[in-house]
């Protein structure tokens, strides 16, 4: 069975974060861990990651405002899980998507996987979808070479990859 590390990189996203773990803690299929990278946060983030100290799973990694890139890159390699499955700190996932995700990986060929998404916000009258992305299927180099149309937050890939 493959496990997945979950990077969620953040600079002053204490009003997200939350739901962003819960989502991956809720999934039907566990992580095997999450690993939360505060890119220089001055907003009160580590108060909040501070309900989570007992949560075995989660992996607090503090560094000084090198970026988002480069906060991924060093969540990447402190990963124990052989799968990576990246989540921006103002996104939530389904409750199954490692469930349909990652039974993909057993064939050797997959490299990485990406799912549709559904944006929301806020607007009058409340909080509202306001569009579908969709996504592409099979091999897909060619396309991806003219456009950018994986959106991070629904990505697995292979820690090799």
């Amino acid at each position: 069975m493959n496990s997945v590390s979950v990077i969620i990189p953040v600079r002053n996203g204490a009003r997200y974060i939350r739901e962003a773990i819960d989502s991956v803690l809720a999934q039907t299929q566990p992580a095997f861990e999450v690993i939360v990278i505060d890119d220089g946060s001055t907003d009160n983030l580590p108060e909040v990651l501070a309900s989570y100290r007992n949560t075995q799973q989660i992996v607090y990694l503090r560094t000084e405002g090198v970026g988002t890139a480069a906060a991924r890159n060093l969540g990447i390699k402190q990963a124990a899980g052989d799968l990576i499955g990246f989540l921006d700190a103002d996104d939530r996932w389904a409750p199954n998507k490692l469930e349909l995700q990652v039974p993909l990986f057993n064939k050797a060929e997959v490299a990485l996987t990406y799912t549709n998404m559904n944006v929301f916000g806020v607007r009058s009258g409340g909080y509202k979808e306001l569009e579908k992305c969709t996504f592409r299927r099979g091999v897909v180099i060619k396309e991806l070479l003219r456009e950018n149309f994986v959106p991070t937050s629904t990505v697995i890939t292979r820690k090799t990859a």
